[in-house]
Formats: structure tokens, sequence, C-alpha cells
């Protein structure tokens, strides 16, 4: 799991302290077979990108948890990971169905723990699923596709107020 600890910083995130209790749930579940990574964790550090992606790259399974539980709000480690092709369980939040294919979402500590159990026993599996979704990340999810998302939905919901700025007719136009 790559993610900050929050807690011991003078930031308050909502989600903060699940993102520990995941960490701890997971560590006396799977002990030293569960890594942690980020800043704020006993004997750990940040991590560069190219650290990143080399975690990604050598982990069994990928794990995701949001600070912020809002619909449509996802940690860009998320991504990441699986354009790296791991093997990806991500905290399922309200709209990942439409925002991002990933096959396998957890809610609780214990689904999340049971989840990676399996997959651990099946290496057929987590590489036929960590292909798939990385194919499918690579189809529909790259940055041109989040923008033409984003100039869609703008041309959907432009209201005169911002078309009297000419912004979002500038974006349109020029799209």
């Amino acid at each position: 799991f790559i993610g900050n600890n929050q807690t011991r910083l003078n930031l308050d995130f909502p989600q903060a302290h699940q993102r520990v209790q995941m960490v701890e749930y997971m560590e006396n579940r799977f002990g030293k077979d569960f890594g942690v990574y980020g800043m704020g964790w006993e004997n750990s550090q940040t991590v560069n990108p190219g650290e990143e992606v080399e975690i990604y790259n050598r982990a069994d399974i990928v794990i995701t948890q949001n600070h912020f539980f809002d619909p449509g709000y996802t940690s860009d480690r998320l991504w990441r990971s699986l354009a790296c092709q791991a093997f990806t369980i991500s905290q399922y939040y309200e709209g990942i169905e439409g925002d991002i294919c990933c096959s396998h979402t957890w809610k609780t500590f214990d689904q999340l723990g049971n989840l990676c159990e399996f997959v651990l026993q099946d290496e057929m599996y987590q590489s036929h699923f960590a292909v798939l979704d990385h194919r499918y990340f690579f189809f529909f999810f790259l940055w041109k596709h989040r923008f033409e998302k984003i100039i869609n939905q703008l041309k959907i919901n432009a209201t005169d107020r911002f078309t009297d700025t000419g912004i979002v007719r500038s974006i349109i136009e020029h799209h």
C-alpha cells in the first residue's frame, strides 16, 4: 500500500483514521507480507514516482484507499497502479463504475482481507484481471479520455454565466 499517514500531520482528512485502521488490519492479518509506503508510517518514507512504479511492478496486490469519501473521487494512485498492470483492489466509492474499470473493490476491511487471500492463492486469476484492467484502462481512461469527458460535461452543463465569459465557448471551439 502506498499512501501517507496524515494523522501525524497538521492536516484534517476525513478518512485519515480509516487509512490507519486499514493498514493496522492488513499488518495484523498478513504480517511482513503486507508493505506500506509513504510519509508518516513507522520505518517508511515518501516514495518518488520511479520508486512507486517499482513498488507496483513487484507487488502481488496494490490496494487503494482514499482520504476523502466523496462520489466520483479517487486518488491518482489508482490510475498509476492500473497503468503499471498491477492487480489492484480499490476502495469502493460511489461512481467508480462510471469513472474507471477496476474489477475488484472493497468496502470493509474483512472484505479486503478475504479478497487478498483469495487472489494470493490463484496466480492465474490475479494475472488475468491485472491484464484485463490494464487494457481497459489504456483503451478508455488515458488523459485524452478524461479531457474529452470534461469537455463533454462542459458542453452539457454550460450556463449563460460561463458562456458569457467565453471560457467554455473557447474550450469547445478548440476541441
